[in-house]
């Protein structure tokens, strides 16, 4: 390891010396209430961020939470959704059905006419 030259660690010792005659005097009154006024507005500083990230980090929580309440609705939505496209399916293939009872009792009544055709002048 290199040593500092003595007079570089001179030069270094001289210029501390006034920064600790100047430490060591006690600061005047309007600088401690400076002082004290800097420690006020960062610690209202500090205070303020943790509130505003409390704050982010419950709204972050609640919009989760609508998230989920989100997902589990349109889930139920869907089922709700398949539930009725069934019972569509079912209701048209009932409609279906009687439209073809129809048909088969319209086809019998116009056989039973036919039939009944050469009676109606005697009754």
């Amino acid at each position: 390891m290199r040593r500092a030259p003595r007079s570089s660690l001179a030069s270094l010792i001289a210029a501390l010396i006034p920064l600790a005659a100047i430490a060591a005097h006690p600061a005047g009154p309007g600088k401690e209430a400076a002082a004290r006024r800097q420690m006020e507005q960062a610690e209202r500083a500090r205070a303020a961020d943790q509130a505003a990230q409390r704050e982010s980090v419950a709204r972050a929580t609640a919009a989760s939470a609508e998230a989920q309440r989100l997902t589990e609705d349109r889930v139920a939505a869907a089922a709700r959704l398949r539930q009725a496209e069934a019972a569509t399916a079912e209701v048209a293939a009932r409609i279906d059905d009687l439209a073809a009872q129809r048909r088969a009792a319209v086809a019998s009544l116009a056989a039973h006419a036919e039939t009944m055709q050469p009676l109606l002048p005697l009754i």
